[in-house]
């Protein structure tokens, strides 16, 4: 099933992609995956240590050649501005080339924050600081003959109604501590997945009115892994909000200290995860398939949602596209989120001064 897998991808030799939280879990699965066809891999990561130390798992999992293909890029996702200089940094680079884009990374927290922005934190990361990373490398995208932005979602977007745009604003909320909190954060995370949903829909819209055909932009649910869940949980300390680029489809449920029900909820949460998981390699697959597979090159698929097929046991058995939610279809509620976004991201370009006329 390995070798068939790895031969459904192309031979990505002299391509060149950026995976999002690529450092750990999913994202470093997906990183290892992409180089061992040949890709050099960007792994955008808030930390250089632990990036560093997971390049190195990396290579050695693969073989002396790869270290040169492993290469660590800063990236925070927290805040638009720092999304930004990370993309136009990238974009500096000399030679600088783009083929495959991967927005893996994502945050989960019961406690509400804003962050530097003045936005709901969890959607400030998932969502908006991927649409600045994201648009602002579009260029490049543009160049390459055969394109690929492949978004990581979570069937929790299916769960949320409508995004409100107010209370990704409002200046107070949820301090983490009540069952009530975990379930608005809970709420929160399947809203920026919606968010994203959004996004991917309009992105491949506007590029195909553009006359783009090149880009393939589509986004998935990979499943889940216990290892990622392990790795967002406690990684902050107590008044700062969960951020940590390594995952996507697991979540936080918190920071450093966390309260005698928030304990308790994480071993529950670990323990269901644990019975009903993936591995973070497994787990992988469907969004690098989407990265690099042939059929997606042949068939042009673009614009679609792809959910892993896995066998009773738990292992890997390929993945399918899968209709999203009569809300999520929602033409009217796509270009809405693409304005919000438009207009912060836009600020944010401009600087404090504004944007001149």
């Amino acid at each position: 099933m390995a070798d068939q897998y790895l031969e459904s991808l192309e031979d990505l030799t002299g391509k060149v992609a950026v995976v999002t939280g690529g450092a750990a879990s999913i994202g470093l699965e997906t990183t290892i995956l992409l180089a061992r066809k040949g890709c050099t891999v960007y792994v955008a990561s808030r930390n250089r240590t632990k990036a560093t130390l997971a390049i190195d798992t990396a290579v050695a999992r693969l073989s002396p050649d790869a270290k040169d293909r492993v290469i660590f890029h800063h990236l925070d996702l927290s805040s638009i501005p720092s999304a930004l200089e990370s993309a136009n940094a990238f974009l500096s680079r000399k030679d600088a080339r783009l083929d495959i884009l991967i927005g893996n990374a994502a945050i989960m927290t019961p406690t509400y924050t804003l962050n530097p922005d003045g936005i709901e934190s969890t959607f400030a990361t998932n969502v908006l600081g991927h649409f600045a990373f994201i648009t602002t490398l579009l260029p490049l995208l543009k160049k390459a003959e055969n394109a690929r932005v492949v978004v990581v979602n979570s069937l929790a977007y299916a769960n949320v109604p409508a995004i409100d745009y107010g209370e990704l604003t409002r200046e107070k909320g949820e301090d983490g501590t009540s069952v009530m909190d975990l379930r608005r954060g809970f709420m929160r995370y399947g809203v920026s997945k919606l968010g994203l949903t959004y996004f991917t829909r309009e992105l491949d819209k506007r590029l195909r009115d553009e006359g783009v055909k090149t880009i393939k932009v589509n986004t998935c649910h990979p499943g889940t892994a216990s290892s990622s869940y392990s790795r967002m949980t406690r990684s902050v300390p107590t008044n700062h909000p969960s951020i940590n680029l390594g995952i996507v489809s697991s979540t936080s449920l918190g920071n450093g200290s966390l309260s005698p029900l928030g304990r308790f909820v994480e071993y529950f949460i670990r323990t269901l995860v644990g019975l009903l998981d993936n591995t973070a390699a497994d787990a992988a697959k469907t969004q690098v398939f989407l990265a690099a597979g042939k059929l997606v090159r042949d068939d042009d698929v673009h614009g679609e949602y792809w959910l892993p097929i896995f066998s009773w046991s738990m292992q890997y058995c390929g993945c399918r596209p899968e209709e999203v939610t009569k809300l999520a279809m929602d033409e009217v509620e796509q270009e809405k989120l693409w304005a919000f976004c438009e207009d912060l991201v836009g600020r944010a370009r401009c600087g404090p001064a504004g944007c001149k006329a």
